[in-house]
């Protein structure tokens, strides 16, 4: 069916209707909704749901709204008061939904059917009962008047199950005239069952199993003299007058009602269908820590039936670190608060890195909420930007933003020092005339080369990085002797480098410009000094080899 189609149903239909925004704002009203209000749907549309309720049932309004925002509800069924134009209020009997896209709330529905001269009929029916043995005849006119300009249908009863009274309503509902006053009805006009052949026992209607009168709701079908059956809500009353016993019913016809509950029922089970195929894991515990439902992806992961986790222990699953009173992630449930949480587990021999979010139930007794997402690859992903943000692309060494993550954690006093610190800055002498003479895919290669060189000659504790181009650091404690032993490591590197490498069937020879800067004492280092002084003690370097042969 088109939107153009859902659109003219909307409009063109008896039950009145609207659509909230999630603020609770009216976006859209039906003539019937309008209609109850006594507004047009202009001075609806754009305006609160709360400025046309009544001030008393404001509290009631706002927890049923709460409970479709958190989720804790799909739906809610109450008595709402409205205030009309006029200032009068009615009652109406609503019901308010969530509309859902892409499994995210959008919008709420409300249906609504004013209820305002049914509550009075029920006010009025029981100050009858209860004023009826004192002053009978002086009420009885009124009474008459009342029931036979009722929209709902009325039937009275006597003691002998046959008819004393009836009303227009009731007559035009079961097709009946006056022929049927003071003749048995019961069976011909309620049914247990639609398809039922054989009708309700004057007994089945108006007694309880004790045998005591009722005085109550109660829902049935009622049919008519043409065979057609209808769901009906029967207001079951009786009374005594004149020392006889008299039993009356008020009978609504709820078709629509049904209808629209049918029309929930099915949107929960598509709703159901949602929740059990979009890809997060999701739960719901009780204060006792059991699982009151999950959704079918459980059984993606987990080798079990989701029958088998209802009601059992989310420990089953989770580690008890997460969920136990004594943890501080628990005392957030407590206090209300949303958090996130990741966790890494072996299932199946398989490693999965899942992020929860535990959502509070908005009743603190009620538990909370668990969404579970694998983020398993997303985590994958994030290690190989992470290694590739923090490492040159050519040499595979750390790059400038390493050498900053590793200056800003030296500087912590957590970071663990073992002695005095030394700093070697590295300069490739004439390499600019390696890329003129003989091209950049050279070039890359030389540099490849002398990082590999330099890094085989080092520890694993050692921090090796290319700053750009042809610059290079080197950060090593540790040393009993820091300067001797600095010294060296550098005139290890300086004769590794000394020996001729090919690149390309060209025969190189590297040398370096190496600045050297010393600090002993751990409590007294600062790192961008002596980054400065090695920069300044590698040009000293530079200006003493000036002129050393490159290639051979």
């Amino acid at each position: 069916m088109s939107t153009d189609i859902y659109g003219e149903l909307f409009a063109q239909s008896d039950m009145p209707m609207a659509l909230l925004d999630l603020r609770g704002v009216f976006v859209q009203v039906n003539p019937a909704f309008s209609a109850i209000l006594e507004r047009e749907a202009d001075q609806l549309t754009g305006h609160s749901f709360r400025e046309f309720t009544d001030v008393h049932d404001l509290s009631l309004h706002a927890s049923s709204f709460n409970c479709l925002l958190t989720g804790e509800k799909k739906s809610v069924t109450y008595e709402h008061h409205f205030v009309r134009n006029d200032g009068e209020s009615i009652v109406a009997q609503v019901d308010i939904g969530v509309l859902t896209k892409e499994g995210q709330l959008v919008n709420f529905y409300v249906y609504a059917r004013d209820i305002s001269a049914f509550k009075n009929k029920e006010e009025k029916l029981y100050e009858r009962n209860q004023f009826l043995e004192a002053n009978l005849q002086q009420q009885e006119d009124y009474f008459s008047i009342f029931i036979n300009n009722s929209k709902d249908a009325f039937i009275e009863f006597n003691e002998s199950e046959r008819v004393s009274r009836i009303n227009t309503a009731a007559k035009n509902l079961f097709s009946l005239d006056d022929s049927v006053i003071n003749k048995p009805l019961c069976e011909k006009i309620f049914l247990h069952k639609h398809t039922s052949p054989a009708g309700c026992a004057f007994h089945d209607v108006f007694y309880t199993d004790t045998g005591e009168a009722l005085s109550a709701r109660k829902r049935l079908y009622g049919r008519d003299k043409k065979g057609r059956t209808f769901p009906v809500e029967l207001a079951i009353s009786s009374y005594r007058l004149d020392e006889q016993v008299f039993y009356s019913v008020f009978v609504h016809d709820i078709s629509e009602k049904i209808d629209t509950l049918k029309k929930l029922i099915e949107s929960k089970l598509r709703l159901n269908e949602i929740t059990d195929n979009i890809p997060v894991l999701i739960a719901h515990v009780d204060k006792h820590i059991n699982f009151t439902f999950l959704n079918k992806m459980y059984e993606k992961y987990f080798p079990c039936k989701i029958e088998q986790l209802l009601n059992t222990s989310v420990f089953n699953l989770y580690d008890r670190k997460f969920f136990a009173p004594q943890d501080f992630k628990i005392k957030k449930i407590y206090e209300k608060m949303t958090y996130s949480f990741e966790k890494e587990m072996n299932i199946n021999g398989k490693t999965v890195v899942f992020n929860n979010t535990v959502v509070p139930a908005r009743k603190l007794n009620d538990g909370f909420y668990l969404l579970t997402t694998d983020i398993t690859e997303f985590k994958k992903l994030q290690d190989i930007y992470k290694y590739d943000a923090n490492h040159d692309l050519l040499t595979g060494l750390p790059n400038r933003r390493a050498v900053d993550h590793y200056l800003e954690n030296y500087r912590s006093p957590s970071f663990k020092k073992f002695s005095g610190i030394s700093i070697l800055f590295f300069d490739l002498n004439d390499f600019k005339k390696i890329n003129d003479n003989y091209g950049h895919d050279v070039g890359d290669k030389t540099l490849i080369a002398f990082a590999r060189i330099v890094n085989g000659l080092l520890r694993r504790e050692d921090f090796f990085a290319r700053l750009a181009g042809d610059e290079f650091l080197l950060i090593t404690e540790g040393f009993k002797d820091a300067r001797q032993e600095t010294e060296a490591l550098v005139e290890k590197i300086r004769r590794a480098l000394d020996a001729p490498i090919v690149i390309n069937d060209i025969p190189i020879t590297l040398h370096a410009s190496i600045g050297i800067a010393v600090e002993k004492q751990i409590k007294q280092i600062d790192l961008d000094k002596l980054i400065i002084e090695a920069d300044k003690n590698m040009y000293l370097d530079k200006k003493q080899h000036k002129g050393a042969p490159q290639e051979k």
